[in-house]
């Protein structure tokens, strides 16, 4: 997580810029294995899957933004 502001005043106590940055980054929280799959190898080409691979951090995401 990384979050920054920036408050510059341009008239005293009338008139100011506000600058506001951040960055999320949650990472996954399922681990899923090829092995742990329901059905075999061969049903998952023809469900469109093509090889059945072992994934970490399924469910990662990232925001950014500024404002």
């Amino acid at each position: 997580m990384l979050q920054g502001m920036i408050n510059i005043p341009l008239i005293e106590d009338e008139l100011a810029v506000r600058v506001v940055a951040y960055q999320f980054d949650n990472s996954g929280f399922i681990n899923n294995v090829a092995a742990s799959q329901p059905f075999p190898a061969s049903h998952a080409a023809e469900a469109g899957g093509g090889v059945v691979q072992d994934r970490n951090d399924v469910g990662n995401d990232e925001y950014t933004g500024f404002v």
